[in-house]
């Protein structure tokens, strides 16, 4: 494969973009619990309901040991 093949498969890849797709899921599942409300700025609740998501698989893997 040339570089420039590789070039133009890596020119669609974005995965800032991806990440960003992936905690919009996020948010809308941690907004229905009311976790989110009052957390000012899109990044902060993106941080928040990335956090809250890992929490939660802490918790269910701990409780399954």
């Amino acid at each position: 494969m040339s570089s420039k093949a590789i070039a133009e498969i890596m020119k669609q890849y974005n995965p800032v973009q991806e990440r960003r797709v992936e905690t919009e899921k996020l948010v809308s599942k941690w907004e229905a619990t009311g976790l989110l409300e009052g957390i000012e700025g899109e990044n902060k609740v993106h941080n928040m309901a990335q956090l809250l998501e890992n929490q939660a698989r802490q918790l269910i893997d701990e409780s399954l040991v």
